[in-house]
């Protein structure tokens, strides 16, 4: 099986992004409006990489059980559907400024959208995703 993790950093921040903590808190997100800001990353894909996703799953859950603080997931296993995890919790607790968030929810999605296509951390910290 092969995956990748995105978490937070040890100071409490995804690399780019504000620490969580001094932020002031904004109003919180219910898990449908955090579903919904997630199909809205994907929804504003450009057409070319919508059209090249095949067989991957993107799929919300409260937060990984071993590792509480992991934002996102990419995992393939063959012969299975690849999926795509993003972590609610640990988004929401680490950014809770709303803005903030939904930013941070699409960089999520595009950042585990790149390991589907292939690229390793390096590349997705040069295009701004890390």
């Amino acid at each position: 099986m092969l995956g990748w993790r995105w978490r937070r950093s040890p100071t409490g921040s995804a690399k780019g992004s504000r620490p969580d903590a001094g932020s002031a808190p904004g109003p919180s997100m219910t898990p449908e409006e955090f579903g919904a800001a997630v199909r809205s990353a994907l929804d504003e894909l450009p057409p070319q990489l919508s059209a090249a996703l095949e067989n991957v799953a993107v799929v919300v859950v409260d937060e990984d059980p071993d590792e509480p603080d992991l934002f996102g997931l990419w995992q393939s296993v063959p012969y299975l559907p690849d999926t795509i995890t993003i972590c609610r919790l640990p988004l929401v607790r680490a950014f809770p400024d709303r803005r903030e968030l939904e930013r941070q929810i699409r960089i999520t999605v595009l950042h585990e959208l790149a390991h589907y296509f292939g690229l390793d951390e390096d590349r997705i910290d040069e295009l701004g995703f890390g």
